[in-house]
C-alpha cells in the first residue's frame, strides 16, 4: 500500500494495538497523538499542551476545547490551562471520540488520509467503539481505513456497505521465492529455498526469519539444517548474536513489542553503551528496529510473533524475575509512567506472580480510567484486581481489599447504567461491610442498592434492611452521609407500605440536610420526598408547597455544579408542573434541559430526557408526527440507560400517538395474543380492556373490565394508578356500566384539581376532570358532569392540550345531548363543531369517527 501511494500526495495515520494493552482505553490512539505531536522526553507538560494545540489547528475548529479533552488522555495537565470541563465519564467519552473523528475529517478535507489500524485482535473496547463510530461518520469523506486482524478476530464493521473484508490467503510458491529473494536469499540454492517454502507453509514472516537464518549460518546448499520452528530460527539468530544481544533482546520482549533504551538499561543492569551495542546488532538482524514510539532510544520488535518467540525462549522462573525487575524499576525510576500507565506496572506484577504488589497498580488503573471516560477498561482492572484479591490467604486486610474493589466495581458499574450488575456488586460489598467493614462502607453498600433497586424498579426490601444496618452503625454523628443513609431508608420504607415512618425519616433528613447546608444531601432528601408522592393525588391547596419543593430541588442540585443532577431535578419538576396546569414553566424547563443536554454533548439520561420531555410536549400541542419523531430519538438515546423502563415510556406514548391517529388496528393482533398468552397479567389489562374497546371489540372489553372490576378496582399508589383510573374510566363510560362507574369516580376524584401526568416523562392527558364527567354523565349525576367538563375546558385550554381540549369537547357534547335538555342543544352543538375543527387539523380521525357517529345518531 505505501509503495503504491508513493507518488499520490496523502496524509499516513498508522495506529499499532497491543498484547500489552487490550484493556488500556484508546492506547494506539494515545501512541499516535504523542508521535504525530512529536512529543520528547525532556518536553514539559505546557510545551507538549503547545504542541497538541499545535497538532489539532491541522484539523480542528475549536482547539482548545479539543486539547481541553484529548490532554487528560496523554496525562497531560489540562484545568489551568483550559479550566475544568464538567463532564459525566459517559458525556466525556462521546464528545473524546467525537473530536479524534472530527480530526480525521478535517485531514481528509484537505487531502487524502490512509487511515491504518494494525491487528485489531489486540484492540482495547474503547479504541473498537472509535472504529465503528468512524466507520459510521466517514461517509463520502476521502479516508481509506484499513485494518488488519488474525482470523480469530470478530466485529460487525463489515455491516458496513463501504466495508470490505479481504481474507489474506497464505503465500503461493512463487510468492514465497520472491520473499526469500527479497529477504536476501538470491544465493540460495533452489533445494534449499524449496525446503524453506515447505517448512514456512506460505507465512510470509516464517519465510523472512528462516531466510535469514540460514543466512546468517552461512550456509547456502543442500545439507543446510532448516529450523524446525520461528522460535528454534529466533534463538539461533540470537545466539549467533553473542550473549550480550541475546540477553538483551530477551529483556526487552519481556518488557514489551516496543522499548525504551532508558528502561532497558535499567532492567538489564548494563551500562547504557554495552546496550546500545547490543541494540545495534538486533537491528542489523531485523530482529528489532528503532523508532518504535516518538521517544529517543526507542525500539519495536519487527513483528509481534518475533517478540512472542524471544519471549517464549525464557525459562519461567527468569521471566518472572524479569517481570518483577521491571515493574519494581518503573516504580523507582520512571514514576510518571507508573502514574499514566498504572495497567502496566499492574500487569508486570501479576506475571511476576506479586499479586499483593499487583492489586493496588490495578485498582489505580480502573480509578484512572474510571475517572475518564472508559467502560470496559475500569471494570476490567477492577475484576482483575479482585481476582488477585480472593486469590490470596485468609486475613483482614484481604476483606478489607475485596470490600474496597466491590464498592468501586459498583460505583463504575452504577455511573454507566449497568443497574443489575452493580445491584449485584453492591449487595456483595454490603454483605463483606456487615461482617468487617467500616461504617461508612457499609452506608455506601447499601445506598448502591437503594438507588440500583430504585433505577430498575424493584422492590427496596434487600435495601431497607442495610439502610437500617448502616444507621445503626453510624451511630448519632450528624453527617451529609447520615442524612443521605435517612432520606433513602425513608424511601424505601415509604415504597414498602411504612408511610408514616417513611415520612418522618424524609422530612428528617430535609431538616438535617438544610441544618448542614450541604447541596447533595439536601438535593438527595428532596427527591426522595418526590419519589414517595408520585402518583398520590394532590389538591389545589398543595401546589405552593409542590412549586417550592421544585424550586429547592433545582437550587439543590444548581449548587453541585453536577449537570447530572440538574437534569434530574428539572425532570422531576417538569410533570409536576404539568399536573398544576403550569404551561409556561413546563415549557421553560423543557428548553432548559434540551440545553443542558446539547451543551453537555450527551447521549445519556439528559438526553434522554430531553426528547422525551419533547414528545411529552409535541403530544401535548397535537404535533403527533413531531411527537413520534422525538420518541424515536429518545428510544435510541436509551441506549446507554436502564432499556426496560425506557422501553416502556415508548410503550406508553407511541400508544397515546397511534390511538389518536386512529391506527391501533395494526397492534390489534398483538394485543389479542399477548392477552392470550398472558391471561392473569393484571398489570396490562386495564390497557388492553381499552384497546378493545377502541377497536369496537365489546365482548371482549367488558370480560376484562368485569375480571378487573372484580378486584374492586386494586390498585397500587404509584407513577401508573392515575393513567390506569382514566383508561378504566373511559371503558367504563362506553359500556354504560353506573355501578362501577360510582367506585371508579370514587377513585379519581381525588385527581380532579390536577392534569393526567405519567412521570416522569411519558405523557400528559389533559385534565383529569374530563374522565370525572365521563363517569358523572354515566352515573346520572348531570351537575356534577357539567362542573368537571367546565373545569376540564379550563385546564387543558391552559395547558394548550388541543387534543385533550378535543375530547373534552365532544364528552361535553355527548353529555349535554344525553341530558336532553332543548337549551343545551347550542352548546353541544358549538362544541362538537369545534372539537371537529381540532380534530381535522390535528389529524386524529378516531375523534372524527366518533363525532360523525353522533351526528348520525342524532340524525
Amino acid at each position: 500500500m505505501h509503495e503504491r501511494l508513493s507518488g499520490i500526495r496523502h496524509t499516513r495515520l498508522r495506529f499499532q494495538c497491543s498484547p500489552s494493552h487490550t484493556e488500556s482505553a484508546l492506547y494506539p490512539f494515545i501512541r499516535h497523538l504523542e508521535y504525530a505531536a512529536g512529543f520528547r522526553p525532556d518536553d514539559e507538560p505546557e510545551r507538549r499542551l503547545d504542541k497538541l494545540e499545535a497538532l489539532l489547528g491541522q484539523a480542528v475548529k475549536d482547539v482548545r476545547e479539543s486539547a481541553a479533552l484529548l490532554a487528560p488522555l496523554l496525562s497531560l495537565p489540562a484545568a489551568e490551562r483550559y479550566g475544568a470541563i464538567e463532564l459525566t465519564a459517559e458525556q466525556r467519552s462521546e464528545r473524546t471520540l467525537k473530536v479524534l473523528i472530527d480530526q480525521l475529517l478535517g485531514l481528509a478535507a484537505k487531502e487524502p488520509v490512509l487511515y491504518i489500524l494494525e491487528d485489531a485482535h489486540w484492540i482495547d473496547p474503547t479504541t473498537r467503539e472509535l472504529v465503528t463510530q468512524t466507520l459510521g461518520r466517514i461517509g463520502d469523506a476521502r479516508v481509506l481505513v484499513l485494518v488488519t486482524y488474525r482470523p480469530e478476530f470478530q466485529s460487525d464493521w463489515a455491516r458496513h456497505p463501504q466495508v470490505t473484508a479481504l481474507t489474506l490467503s497464505r503465500l503461493s510458491r512463487g510468492q514465497g521465492t520472491e520473499v526469500v529473494r527479497a529477504a536476501g536469499g538470491e544465493t540460495l540454492s533452489q533445494e534449499v529455498v524449496a525446503r524453506i517454502l515447505r517448512r514456512a507453509d506460505g507465512v510470509p514472516l516464517y519465510i523472512e526469519e528462516l531466510t535469514r537464518s540460514i543466512i546468517e549460518a552461512g550456509s547456502t546448499v543442500g545439507d543446510t539444517e532448516i529450523p524446525e520452528s520461528l522460535q528454534a530460527s529466533l534463538l539461533a539468530r540470537l545466539d549467533r548474536l553473542g550473549p550480550e544481544a541475546k540477553e538483551i533482546g530477551q529483556i526487552a520482549a519481556v518488557i514489551g513489542r516496543e522499548f525504551g533504551t532508558d528502561l532497558l538499561s535499567v532492567v538489564a543492569t548494563q551500562p547504557r553503551e554495552i546496550v546500545d551495542s547490543a541494540l545495534q546488532r538486533l537491528v542489523g538482524a531485523q530482529i528489532v528496529l528503532p523508532g518504535g514510539s516518538s521517544q529517543d532510544g526507542a525500539y519495536a520488535f519487527r513483528h509481534a510473533l518475533i517478540q512472542d518467540a524471544a519471549y517464549q525462549s525464557l525459562l519461567l522462573s527468569r521471566r518472572r524475575q524479569i517481570h518483577q525487575d521491571i515493574a519494581h524499576a518503573l516504580e523507582q525510576k520512571f514514576p510518571e509512567v507508573a502514574e499514566s500507565q498504572p495497567d502496566l506496572v499492574a500487569q508486570h506484577y501479576t506475571a511476576a506472580e506479586l499479586p499483593e504488589q499487583a492489586i493496588p497498580f490495578w485498582q489505580q488503573a480502573g480509578e484512572r480510567a474510571s475517572a475518564g471516560f472508559a467502560y470496559r477498561e475500569p471494570v476490567a482492572h477492577f475484576e482483575q484486581a479482585l481476582r488477585l484479591a480472593r486469590a490470596l490467604p485468609e486475613s483482614v486486610e484481604r476483606s478489607r481489599q475485596i470490600l474496597g474493589l466491590l464498592l468501586l466495581l459498583g460505583e463504575t458499574r452504577a455511573q454507566f447504567n449497568r443497574i443489575q450488575e452493580a445491584l449485584e456488586t453492591f449487595k456483595d460489598a454490603a454483605e463483606l461491610a456487615r461482617i468487617g467493614g467500616s461504617p461508612a462502607d457499609l452506608a455506601r453498600a447499601a445506598l448502591g442498592v437503594e438507588e440500583a433497586e430504585v433505577m430498575i424498579d424493584r422492590p427496596e426490601r434487600d435495601s431497607a434492611g442495610l439502610l437500617e444496618a448502616a444507621l445503626t452503625a453510624l451511630g448519632e454523628e450528624k453527617t451529609p452521609l447520615r442524612c443521605r443513609v435517612v432520606s433513602r431508608l425513608g424511601q424505601a420504607l415509604f415504597a414498602l407500605g411504612e408511610f408514616e415512618r417513611g415520612t418522618v425519616l424524609m422530612r428528617e433528613a430535609s431538616e438535617l440536610a438544610r441544618r448542614l447546608g450541604d447541596a447533595r444531601a439536601l438535593f438527595d432528601a428532596l427527591i426522595c420526598e418526590w419519589t414517595t408522592t408520585a402518583g398520590h393525588p394532590r389538591s389545589a391547596r398543595e401546589f405552593p408547597e409542590l412549586r417550592r419543593n421544585c424550586e429547592d430541588t433545582i437550587a439543590a442540585a444548581e449548587e453541585t455544579g453536577e449537570p447530572y443532577l440538574i437534569g434530574r431535578a428539572l425532570a422531576r419538576a417538569m410533570p409536576a408542573f404539568l399536573e398544576m396546569g403550569d404551561i409556561a414553566g413546563f415549557e421553560a424547563f423543557v428548553t432548559r434541559l434540551c440545553e443542558l443536554g446539547e451543551r453537555d454533548q450527551s447521549s445519556t439520561s439528559q438526553e434522554y430526557a430531553a426528547f422525551s420531555f419533547s414528545t411529552v410536549r409535541e403530544i401535548l400541542h397535537g404535533d403527533l408526527g413531531e411527537a413520534e419523531r422525538f420518541a424515536e430519538k429518545a428510544l435510541v438515546a436509551a441506549h446507554y440507560i436502564h432499556g426496560e423502563v425506557a422501553h416502556g415510556v415508548y410503550g406508553v406514548q407511541m400508544f397515546t400517538i397511534r390511538r389518536e391517529q386512529g391506527r391501533l388496528a395494526e397492534v390489534a393482533p398483538l394485543f389479542r395474543r399477548f392477552l392470550d398468552e398472558n391471561p392473569q397479567d393484571a398489570a396490562w389489562r386495564p390497557g388492553l380492556a381499552l384497546i378493545a374497546s377502541d377497536l369496537g371489540f365489546e365482548q371482549p372489553a367488558r370480560k376484562a373490565f368485569e375480571e378487573i372490576a372484580a378486584t374492586g378496582f386494586a390498585f397500587p399508589i404509584d407513577a401508573k394508578r392515575n393513567l390506569t383510573l382514566s383508561y378504566l374510566a373511559e371503558v367504563c363510560a362506553r359500556l354504560g356500566d353506573a355501578d362501577r362507574a360510582e367506585r371508579l369516580y370514587e377513585l379519581l376524584l381525588p385527581y380532579r384539581d390536577v392534569a393526567l401526568v405519567v412521570p416522569v416523562a411519558t405523557v400528559c392527558c389533559g385534565s383529569n376532570a374530563r374522565y370525572l364527567g365521563m363517569l358523572a354523565g354515566v352515573m346520572g349525576d348531570w351537575a356534577a358532569a357539567e362542573e368537571h367538563f367546565e373545569a376540564a375546558l379550563v385546564m387543558d385550554e391552559r395547558l394548550r392540550a388541543w387534543p385533550w381540549l378535543a375530547h373534552t369537547k365532544y364528552e361535553f357534547a355527548s353529555a349535554l345531548l344525553a341530558r336532553g335538555r332543548a337549551r343545551d342543544r347550542g352548546r353541544a352543538e358549538t362544541l362538537l363543531a369545534e372539537a371537529a375543527a381540532s380534530a381535522e387539523r390535528i389529524g386524529m380521525p378516531a375523534l372524527q369517527k366518533q363525532i360523525r357517529a353522533l351526528h348520525d345518531l342524532r340524525c
